[in-house]
């Protein structure tokens, strides 16, 4: 995950990446691990991007879930 961010940060140059999703646990335990992958494949002129991970709780699955049955309903 940490050779990811470290691709996308390289290409698009962002000033914060948001990691969120089901499987945000895994983040947070392999933190040390994905440090050290964004170190190694960042270029070696940028600067460091912020990365924020924000909790994924059930009220966003519930929320995505309602918006596609309300879209699932307004397509003709």
């Amino acid at each position: 995950m940490g050779a990811l961010i470290a691709t996308v940060a390289n290409a698009m140059d962002p000033e914060k990446i948001v990691i969120t999703g089901d499987g945000i646990a895994v983040a947070e335990l392999a933190q040390a691990e994905n440090d050290a992958a964004i170190e190694a494949n960042r270029h070696p002129t940028s600067a460091p991007v912020a990365i924020d991970i924000q909790p994924f709780e059930f009220g966003e699955w519930a929320r995505a879930g309602a918006v596609l049955a309300i879209r699932a309903c307004l397509e003709f």
